[in-house]
């Protein structure tokens, strides 16, 4: 139920008879949840034939992160995972620096230098 919520969906008894028959029973308790924990609350929409549910987010309070965001460029995220791999999986623990990481790539790969334009 929380994967379908988060991802937009409208549960309704044409589509998942026992999700909907669930939440439908339980809506109070799980509202509640919900808003407490997921940060979501569970909208109840449409008439008596064609009764369904859907999420509305709210932005998370802490930290002011809006769930309306703009993706990542790939190639920040290629180069976020190289960092990582760089770090993290091999070990590296010189790679204290961009040039460093530059001269790394440059090094061990060099059919990536082309790709990401950072070298």
């Amino acid at each position: 139920m929380v994967e379908a919520l988060k991802r937009g969906a409208h549960i309704q008894y044409e589509g998942d008879k026992t999700l909907f028959l669930y939440l439908n029973k339980y809506v109070d308790n799980l509202t509640v949840y919900f808003e407490r924990h997921e940060n979501i609350t569970i909208i109840p929409a449409g008439s008596e034939n064609e009764h369904y549910y859907f999420a509305l987010y709210h932005p998370v309070l802490r930290s002011n992160y809006s769930i309306e965001r703009s993706p990542l460029p790939k190639e920040d995220i290629l180069i976020a995972l190289l960092l990582y791999k760089a770090y993290y999986i091999d070990h590296n623990m010189e790679l204290i620096s961009v040039k460093k990481f530059v001269a790394l790539i440059r090094m061990d790969m060099p059919d990536l230098k082309s790709m990401c334009n950072i070298c």
